[in-house]
This record gives C-alpha cells, structure tokens and sequence, in this order.
C-alpha cells in the first residue's frame, strides 16, 4: 500500500497538478527567478540635458544595442525631483529605505497596468510586464550578496532589480554588456556633473544641444515650460542654463562628458552613433538606427505630430512661418546667438 501512495505522489498527473497549484501565488516562479539573476553592475552612460532636445530620442536608440541595458523611462531616482541626483544617507537607512528612496513611481503605474505608453494620450500601448515584489526581494538579495558601503553599491543593487523585475525584458541575457544607458533631463543643471561621477567615474554623460529656434518651437508647447511659455525670455534662460551647464561640464570632464548637436544625430544618424561607440568602447550596431522600446518600432515623443522612426522635420520646424514669426526669430537669436556659437564649437567626440 505504501509504495502504491508513494507511486501516486510522484505520478506525472500529481506533479502537474502540484506545479499548477504552487504557480498560482507566484512565490515559485520568483524563487526560480532569483536563482538566475543577472547582476547589472556596469557604469552608467548618462544622457542629460533640458526637455525637448532630443534625449528621448538618443535613448530609444539605444534600447536594442546588445552591449547595454537599456532603461526604458526616464530615470527617475531622484528625490525631491527626478533630475536630482541620489543622495542617499548608506549609513542611517535600512535596506528597505533604500529601496524606497530609490524606487521610480513610474512603474507602479506601467506595471500596474501591464502596458507602456509615453504619453497618457497615446493609444499605441507597448508591452511592459514587471513583477515590483520580485525586486524588491531582488534588491534585497542584492544588498546581503554585496554589501551596501557607498552609494554605487545602492545603485548597482537597484538597477540589477529592475532590470531582473522586468520580466519580459529582452535584452537581459545577452552576453558582454559594459553599460546601462538611461536619460533624465535636467541632471547637469539642477544638480551637477561632479555629483554623478562620484558614483560612476567609469561612466560618461552625453549632452544634447538643439539650435535654440527650434527648441523654442517644440519647448513652448510641453506640460513643463508652460508657465513661461508666453514669455520669450523666461523660457530661453531654460536653453541657456543648459547649454551653459553642458558647456562647463565638457570643458571640466573631457573625453567623459560628450556634447553633441541634436541636429545632427537625426540627419546623420549612423555617423554620430558610430562615434559614440568608437569613443566609449562598445560595437555598432543597426539596431542604433532606429527607435525602440525594449525591440519594438516606438512613436517619436513629438510637440507636433508622432511617427515611427527618426522625423526629420524636427530640425526645421522654426523655418515655418506659421509657427515662428521674423520678429520672435530675431528676439531668439539676439538672447542666444553667442552662446549657440560657442557651443557649435565644442560639438564633437575627441
């Protein structure tokens, strides 16, 4: 009798029964998860500069390159406002604080709702499936393997989370990654290059600077500009910081911060991604050609109209004379004209 009981326990039928029963909380599946974590541990290549020139873009570009994780969003870490760059207390907080400092409030609502969208009025939704308890126990996991003395190691446990928490991530496994690439705007002006190269001296920032006539055109109608967006001079002194920003940051960290003309990444694409891979060490690959989220074609993040691929409009949009006026060029280029001059001659990777 005992062998006939013990026969049925490990009878094909009750296996699988077990298997379907043990699944249904999920705690199985994330068990077997963790036992396969890939650590994500590379320095960070940093796209950083004001909305509306072209870091989205940039980013999206990278997403299918097989040497790089590629974060889908913004980078949103930062505390009280994403372009803040972490300043975590390692010796007061708990793991569990940590986390919670660094979590991206993001993906409570992509993850929630089991899609992606850039914009809340956008109906072409992406895939997006994340598991948040898994990282959080990934993170954790993370903690005690590798011990958390200074903030990289918060860093480095928190992007091997997410990365391992997106479990239809497609591009986790491939073999030789050297980076994580990720924008947030903002980053070289509201805290400062010095601050991110603390955590990620093995890292590198790239700088987007877009002709100011344009970036006017495409700055005036986002969500973030519209209190100066009737104003010409309040809303250049938005481009002008930044661009100041960038142009310090290049002369202080050579050879680690790249400034680069938004132009020309959309008219002469493979060269200018070409360049950057030469400089910071990783293959070309067609995949930089066009944009995608996590391998799928996605929608450009436009003011005006949204297409597929790269929309080469976007560099002459301010010669329309139905959007810009003579009279607001000219005020344009006599707040900005110096400084766009200075900048073009800094444009280049050495």
């Amino acid at each position: 009798m005992f062998d006939l009981i013990q026969k049925l326990l490990t009878s094909r039928w009750v296996r699988g029964k077990k298997h379907r029963l043990s699944e249904v909380s999920g705690s199985v599946l994330r068990g077997r998860k963790r036992r396969w974590v890939i650590d994500v541990h590379q320095p960070l290549i940093l796209i950083s500069e004001v909305q509306r020139s072209g870091g989205t873009l940039l980013s999206q570009l990278f997403d299918g390159h097989p040497q790089c994780f590629s974060h889908p969003e913004e980078i949103y870490w930062g505390r009280p406002e994403k372009w803040n760059w972490p300043n975590i207390d390692i010796s007061r907080l708990s793991t569990r604080e940590i986390f919670n400092t660094l979590h991206e409030p993001w993906i409570d609502a992509y993850g929630g709702a089991g899609f992606y969208r850039k914009k809340p009025g956008y109906t072409t939704k992406y895939p997006f499936v994340f598991d948040l308890t898994l990282q959080r126990s990934i993170f954790r996991d993370q903690c005690k393997k590798f011990g958390i003395q200074i903030q990289r190691d918060a860093l480095n446990a928190y992007m091997t989370s997410f990365f391992n928490g997106w479990v239809d991530y497609q591009n986790l496994y491939s073999q030789n990654k050297k980076y994580i690439t990720g924008f947030t705007p903002r980053v070289l002006v509201d805290s400062s290059a010095e601050q991110f190269f603390v955590d990620y001296p093995d890292g590198y920032i790239i700088s987007l600077v877009r002709n100011p006539q344009d970036w006017y055109v495409s700055a005036r109608n986002h969500a973030y500009f519209s209190t100066w967006a009737d104003n010409i001079e309040a809303l250049m002194a938005r481009w002008t910081e930044s661009t100041v920003a960038t142009i310090s940051a290049r002369k202080r960290y050579p050879g680690r911060v790249l400034a680069i003309q938004f132009e020309s990444i959309v008219t002469d694409t493979a060269e200018i991604m070409k360049q950057i891979c030469d400089h910071v060490g990783i293959s070309f690959s067609d995949k930089l050609l066009r944009p995608t989220f996590n391998g799928l074609d996605i929608r450009s993040n436009s003011s005006v109209k949204s297409v597929y691929g790269i929309d080469s409009s976007v560099v002459s949009r301010s010669g329309e004379t139905t959007v810009t006026d003579e009279s607001t060029k000219a005020k344009i280029a006599s707040i900005t004209s110096d400084l766009w001059r200075d900048a073009q001659s800094m444009f280049g990777i050495e």
